[in-house]
Parts: structure tokens; C-alpha cells; sequence
């Protein structure tokens, strides 16, 4: 069957699927009534907010002056859960303003939390998570445990979305028309790699013209795709091999002779020489050049050298130059093995594959994949429209092998792959909360703790229905299984946004140390620490405040601490406390710094963004930027010029959450190392918290977050990770789960797997909310 054929008909089945899980999946969000307006919170909010926050006035571009009714009010509940935060805080109103008493100040949070954000938390409102594609990461390791492949299909897909800062968030994981073409070469990929198909083949090739490949010392191209090697050099590429086996590597290439020997190529992998060639062709008839070679799996560097460079004296008046010119390069393979890849046999059994019944056994693959690949048993119909393509391929001559190949293909471009969508009851009443099935269950578990598909044991457990009354052990044992380490990469990655060190380039001249292998190390550590906690089931707490870390020689030298050497990382204690816990790592003191120097604001907004959920507004329009010359550098350290700068009343009740907080990490540099000076000028690394505490240096500052913001800081990793597991932001209604996660979090000491059981105990994730089909 040509591959145009098979195009349109995959296309064709995906767009019916399209169509009927459209259908399937989509719903209305319904929300609860609402509360009336309690008039005696006006005049509370005119004596002590308006001041700042009034129509006229809208500092941190807030007026509360315009709610003038509740009705208002419950159109932006996400406002009213800001004041919450800043009124139970402490932070507002400000310190040089006329405080409330203590019964005013309850009063306002009671009503903020029982008429504007009131949730029946005795019939918790679950919510719903919007039908959602897998993301990158999810679908390369679904990918990997369906299939068995270990390259990673979806590194050529669109970059992902990100929402509530994460990127598997339903409502932003869109499906742009690209990523549909890529979905179809993706199964083709996939799968040739996969399955033995033609026991005569020489397998799968790829090919790179040497114009397209990087190299070593000078060349120039030529026509058709060639380079020119004019002294010794090489060109390379990487190529990602998705089996171990047999493989053929091929060049075309010629040469412009001189001299008494021919010019010579040599073949390298990983850097291990494996031949040399003498290369006698021509320009006008160039050759083919191979090699046999047994590789294992994985990213391989391939890379064809010039070896023996020689010129004329003479040249170029008289004489000649010998040069060598490489067309392309090309490694086909594995090839047919005599014992078939675990991938192969991993979906045929190649005993059986010989019997008469072909047919029949076609339907047992099918089946298993299908059910394996949609994470639920199949329904009624489904099987027998996907093995329509294996009875169309038959009738067009292909094998056995081939035609179970192109239903796969089918499934693996299916929306029910593609998409984590969950069954609802049938009547479906909008009114009602119900526990999700438990194949959802396990879905849900698997891509929260694994980023990929239920294994063979969740879904045992989800056939006899036993997975929620296991769900503990399962949960142990999940977080033990290797499969957890993209919990913490895509977790930790995003909600503390050292993802985003893949980014970040430090100015070469102010931070000459910065490098790739710092850069590496430092994201490294953060993951560790994560890690360590995690799997100790140690406190939460101790992210902020661990008088160790995990580093490696790269990174010890960086913090000036001796004694380590090697690229392992160990963990090694702190001498004091100035180092310690994420808010001291490079990697966050990095990502919250300028190319050429620290920023106070940036680190401050860090904090209170990620670590306490209390995020300030945004800035006012034209704040003019703080002047970075020399000159001005001369006149003190960054921290007396801020506070020049942030006189500016619209700015300075922001800059007052912030700056200090900020201020108290000013000791850290603008890549994390240790310094006692400002150029000239001694660091002031003191500073004073809104809510009063003062603090000198990260010792302390990390001992006030301790002492006296934990609870914040558990209730800010408590909507994080809701959020991450949930594939959503949280509404109002969800402020019941949150309170009531944060409260067996303290319960346990802040233990560990009490974080993880609450959220995988909680409402919005074990239940959701039935909504109709249709009006």
C-alpha cells in the first residue's frame, strides 16, 4: 500500500475520531449559586482600604471602591482571594496605615471566604478537567512504555503551551494544524522502528546531505548538497539509533587528488575510529563508501574525516591541492535481526504469526494494544473499525506483519491515544459529583506521579475495581519505580522554573565562570534536594531551609567549598546556614538575576510568587527602567539606588513586599556565588518583611519563612501541585481541597507522602462533576 494511501486513510480515521470524541468529550461548566452581600463590609473597606485602593487613587492598579455591591464582587473572586491572602497575612493594610482590629479583620475574611468564595465543603464541588492532549513529555514516555522505543517522537513537535505554570493544562494544550502532519509521521516512525516488517530489509535509513552537517576547520560548500574539506577536518552529525543491531553506514563522496596517495576518510562513531577509506572517485562519478557496524541504542555522533590534507608548493599558480568533498552520509538499519527486537515481540508473539489463523490473531493484538494505548477497555464497535485496516492492507498484498502495522498507526493517530478524556455516567446530571471509574483513576495517577500511562498493575487493579482501596501502596510503590523521575523534572522544572536555565545567559564578561557544565549542575541540585525529600518522606519545610545540598565538583568550586572532586553528586553538609535550601541554590539565584548583575525585585517576586502563592500585581505602565551604567554604579551599591528609585508612591507598596526579601539574598551574586561586596561598597543584606519581621542576611530571612510563613508556604506547594495533578487552574470551589490538604500536611509534620496522599485523597481528583451531553 503507498504511502500517500495510507496518508489519507489515517487522516480519514482520525478525523471520524475527531469528530465522535468531540462529541463524547465535551461538556458546560455549571457553578453553584451564590451567597447575598453582607452591606457592613462597605464601611470597613472605605475606613481602611480606600485610601490606597479607590477609584480615584488605584494603587497597584486595584480599586475596591468599585465593588459596590456583591453582585460585582462575585464577578472577580479571583481579586477577593488576593485581599484574603494579603488581610491574613498581615501584609495589608500596610504598616503606616490605620490598622483594623482584630474583629474587623476576621470579619472581612470570614465574608471574603463565606459569601464571595463559599464552597459547600460538606458536598465538595470536584469541578471538571477539560478533554486534554498529552503534552510532550507525556506522549514521548507513553510512547516509550506502549511501544518499547527509546528515542523520543514528540522533541519534533510544537513547543507546548503553558497555563497556571504548568504545560499540561487542558484549556491551553492546543492542537494547531502542524501538529496533526506530525502526529502521522510520529506513528510511521514509531512503528518502522518498532516492527520487523520485510525479513530482507536492510531497515530504516537516514540521511543528511554534509551541507546540513557541522564540521571542524575551514570548507565551503558545493552544489548538490556537498562541503568541501580543504585541510584536515571533519564533518558530524547526530543520529538517534531507536534499536541495537545491525547497521550500514554510507557516504557518497570523491576527492580532488595531489600528491602520491589517494585522499583518505576516515569513519568515526562516538569519537572511536572504524575505517579508513581511500577515496579515488571523482567529481563526475562519485562513490558510495560503507561500513558494517553492531551499534546499541541511542544518540550516536557519526563523522567522516579528511586525514591527510597535502598542497602543491606551488599551488595556486602552478601545482595542485588535494581536497575531499562528502555529498552525504546515510545509516540505514538495524537490519532484519535473526532474533527479533523486544519491541517486535513485545506486540507479536512470532510463533503464532506463522499459524493460518491470521485473522483472528490480528484481533488479540489489536485489541491488547488498543485497550493498552486508549487506558480503558475497548467499546462496543471499536475493535471491529480498526481492523477494517487490516482487511483493507491485506487485500492490497500486504503481509501479516504490515497490516497489524497500519492499525496500529490508526490507533496511534486516534484521539482516544492522543487525548485523556474520561467516560461519564449515563444519565449525566450537572448536579451531581461522582467518583471517576477506576481506569480514569489510574490514568490520573499514573501521569500525575509518572508523566505516562498506566503500567501492567494499575490496570489489573482498575479491571477488578481494587485500585482505590490500594491506592496507598500503589502510590509507594510508584514513587519508588524509576518511571517518578519525571515527577520531579516536570514538577520541580515549573513550579520553581528551572526549566527556564536552558535559557538564561549570564553576561560572559561580568560572570566569566558561568558555563554549560555550571549550567548543568546547578538545575542538578535543585532536582536532588527535591528528590531526596521526596523519597525520605522528609519534611516539606526543609526545601526552604536543608542544611545540606547535593553537588558535585563543578559545583562545590562555584561555592567555594573544597574537598569534592568528580562529576557525581554527593550530599554534603553546610558549615552555616547562609547556604541552604532552594532560595540559596545558583539555579533559583540565577533565574532571578539580570545578564550583568542581581535584581533584588526579581528574587522578591520569586518568593512571594512561588514560595508564599501571594503574587504582587503587575507594574504600573512607564516605570522608567534603573540606570545601569558605570557612572552610576559608582555612586553606591544596587541597593541605594533602588531605594531611590522606588520613591514613587505608585510603586513603593509593591517594592515593599519585594525589595526586602530580595535585599536579604543580596549576598548571592547574579549566578549564585558567595560575595561580601558590591564592587567597593559592603552589601546591606538586611531588611524588614511588611508584616514586621526583621531579618539580616539569608540565614535569617530563611528562618522568619520558617518560623513564621510555613503554613503559607505549604498552602502555595499545595495549590502547585493540585494544579500539576489536576491538569487545571483551581476555581473558588476548589478552596475546600486546598484547606483541607494544607491541614493534613501540618497534621503529619509536613511529611511528604502526606502532600502526595491528600491531593490523590481529594475530591477534585478522585471525583468530578456530571455535566450533560447535550441541552
Amino acid at each position: 500500500m503507498n504511502r500517500f494511501l495510507r496518508s489519507a486513510m489515517l487522516l480519514a480515521f482520525l478525523l471520524l475520531f475527531c469528530a465522535s470524541a468531540s462529541a463524547f468529550f465535551s461538556r458546560k461548566q455549571v457553578a453553584p449559586k451564590s451567597p447575598s452581600f453582607d452591606s457592613d463590609i462597605k464601611p470597613l473597606l472605605s475606613q481602611y482600604c480606600y485610601d490606597c485602593h479607590s477609584d480615584a487613587k488605584r494603587r497597584a492598579d486595584l480599586s475596591l471602591e468599585r465593588y459596590a455591591n456583591e453582585a460585582i464582587a462575585m464577578q472577580e473572586r479571583d481579586v477577593w482571594e488576593k485581599v484574603l491572602l494579603n488581610i491574613r497575612s498581615g501584609e495589608m493594610p500596610p504598616k503606616n496605615k490605620p490598622q483594623p482590629s482584630l474583629a474587623e479583620r476576621e470579619k472581612v475574611m470570614h465574608w471574603i471566604e463565606t459569601k464571595i468564595l463559599q464552597a459547600d465543603c460538606s458536598k465538595p464541588d470536584p469541578g471538571r478537567v477539560t478533554v486534554r492532549r498529552l503534552n510532550r513529555n507525556e506522549y514521548n514516555n507513553t510512547i516509550r512504555d506502549l511501544v518499547g522505543v527509546n528515542f523520543q517522537p514528540a522533541d519534533d513537535f510544537p513547543n507546548d503551551d503553558s497555563g497556571y505554570g504548568f504545560d499540561n493544562i487542558g484549556d491551553v494544550l492546543s492542537l494547531p494544524p502542524v501538529l496533526f502532519e506530525r502526529y502521522m509521521a510520529a506513528a510511521e516512525k514509531i512503528l518502522d522502528a518498532a516492527i520487523v516488517t520485510d525479513p530482507n530489509s536492510e531497515g530504516p535509513s537516514q540521511k543528511l546531505l554534509a551541507s546540513k552537517m557541522r564540521t571542524t576547520g575551514p570548507g565551503n560548500p558545493v552544489r548538490s548538497g556537498a562541503h568541501r574539506l580543504t585541510i584536515e577536518g571533519e564533518v558530524f552529525a547526530p543520529f538517534k539509533l531507536s534499536l541495537d543491531g545491525n547497521y550500514i553506514v554510507r557516504a557518497l563522496a570523491w576527492a580532488e587528488q595531489c600528491g602520491d596517495e589517494l585522499a583518505k576518510m576516515e569513519l568515526k562513531i562516538d569519537g572511536e575510529s572504524l575505517k579508513i577509506f581511500d577515496v579515488a572517485a571523482v567529481e563526475k562519478r562519485p562513490e558510495t563508501y560503507e561500513h558494517r557496524v553492531y551499534l546499541t541504542a541511542g544518540e550516536k555522533q557519526i563523522s567522516l574525516g579528511y586525514i591527510n590534507n597535502y598542497r602543491d608548493e606551488k599551488f595556486p599558480k602552478e601545482g595542485c591541492d588535494r581536497n575531499l568533498i562528502v555529498n552525504w552520509l546515510e545509516i540505514l538499519g538495524p537490519s532484519a535481526p535473526s532474533v527479533y527486537p523486544e519491541t517486535h515481540t513485545r506486540i507479536f508473539d512470532t510463533e503464532i504469526t506463522a499459524k493460518t489463523n491470521q485473522p483472528a490473531y490480528a484481533r488479540e493484538i489489536v485489541g491488547k494494544f488498543a485497550s493498552r494505548a486508549f487506558r480503558r477497555p475497548l467499546r462496543s464497535g471499536e475493535l471491529e473499525r480498526l481492523m477494517q485496516f487490516f482487511d483493507m492492507a491485506q487485500a492490497d498484498g500486504e503481509n501479516f506483519e504490515s497490516s497489524v502495522k497500519l492499525v496500529l498507526q490508526a490507533i496511534l493517530v486516534s484521539p482516544h491515544f492522543l487525548f485523556r478524556g474520561e467516560v461519564q455516567p449515563n444519565p449525566d446530571n450537572p448536579n451531581v459529583a461522582h467518583l471517576i471509574d477506576e481506569f480514569a483513576l489510574a490514568s490520573r495517577l499514573s501521569y500525575f506521579l509518572w508523566s505516562s500511562m498506566p503500567d501492567g498493575e494499575l490496570f489489573a487493579l482498575a479491571e477488578k475495581k481494587k485500585l482505590r482501596r490500594n491506592i496507598n501502596a500503589q502510590i509507594k510503590r510508584m514513587l519508588r519505580d524509576p518511571k517518578s523521575e519525571a515527577f520531579v523534572q516536570n514538577f520541580v522544572g515549573q513550579w520553581l522554573q528551572i526549566r527556564n536555565l536552558d535559557f538564561v545567559q549570564p553576561d560572559a564578561k561580568e560572570f566569566p565562570d558561568f558555563d554549560e557544565e555550571l549550567r548543568l549542575a546547578m538545575r542538578k541540585e535543585t532536582e536532588l534536594l527535591f528528590e531526596h525529600i521526596l523519597r525520605q518522606d522528609r519534611s516539606v519545610v526543609e526545601l526552604l531551609d536543608a542544611n545540606y545540598s547535593f553537588i558535585n565538583e563543578r559545583l562545590a568550586r562555584h561555592y567555594g567549598i573544597s574537598g569534592l572532586q568528580g562529576d557525581t553528586f554527593q550530599k554534603v553538609a553546610f558549615a552555616d546556614n547562609a547556604r541552604g535550601g532552594i532560595l540559596t541554590h545558583a539555579s533559583v539565584l540565577t533565574l532571578t538575576s539580570n545578564p550583568t548583575r542581581t535584581s533584588p525585585v526579581k528574587r522578591g517576586k520569586y518568593v512571594l510568587e512561588n514560595i508564599l502563592g501571594t503574587p504582587p500585581p503587575p507594574p504600573p505602565p512607564d516605570v522608567p527602567e534603573l540606570k545601569e551604567d558605570e557612572k552610576e554604579a559608582a555612586t553606591g551599591t544596587l541597593r541605594e539606588r533602588m531605594e531611590q528609585h522606588r520613591e514613587d508612591p505608585n510603586c513603593s507598596s509593591c517594592h515593599a513586599r519585594m525589595d526586602p526579601i530580595g535585599f536579604g539574598l543580596e549576598n548571592f551574586d547574579g549566578i549564585g556565588a558567595w560575595r561580601n561586596k558590591e564592587g567597593e561598597f559592603s552589601i546591606d543584606s538586611s531588611g524588614e518583611l511588611v508584616t514586621g519581621e526583621s531579618f539580616n542576611g539569608a540565614a535569617e530571612l530563611k528562618a522568619i519563612l520558617v518560623e513564621h510563613k510555613k503554613d503559607e508556604f505549604a498552602r502555595c506547594l499545595s495549590e502547585k501541585m493540585l494544579t500539576y495533578a489536576l491538569g487545571r487552574g483551581l476555581e473558588f470551589y476548589d478552596k475546600c481541597a486546598v484547606d483541607d490538604i494544607t491541614k493534613k500536611l501540618r497534621r503529619s509534620d509536613y511529611r511528604f507522602s502526606a502532600l502526595i496522599r491528600s491531593i490523590v485523597d481529594s475530591a477534585p481528583f478522585q471525583k468530578r462533576r456530571g455535566e450533560k451531553t447535550s441541552d
